[in-house]
């Protein structure tokens, strides 16, 4: 299991990588990854399966904390956009408040 403060970590060290290099969703699984308590083999099909992931049985879950839009978001939250529309189109990792 990622500790919040893992997660943080690994994000930040991030900070400035292209989006052509790295989209929203490669992002998410590359924190996971690659932090310290993660899983190197962590795979997801996209922002859709990661949103809805929440709703599976707790040990099939992707993530423990998340949330539409950023307001109130603290970090290690996972933020969506596009939640209701039908297509979950782009998530992100909250790194600090505000």
């Amino acid at each position: 299991m990622i500790k919040t403060a893992e997660a943080l970590r690994t994000a930040r060290g991030l900070l400035g990588t292209s989006y052509d290099e790295l989209d929203c969703i490669n992002l998410i699984k590359k924190v996971i990854r690659t932090s310290a308590g993660g899983d190197k083999s962590y795979t997801t099909a996209g922002t859709n399966e990661l949103w809805d992931s929440f709703n599976s049985a707790p040990k099939y879950r992707h993530l423990t904390w998340r949330q539409e839009g950023i307001a109130g978001a603290k970090p290690g939250m996972l933020a969506f956009m596009g939640v209701g529309t039908g297509d979950v189109n782009h998530t992100g990792l909250v790194t600090e408040c505000g």
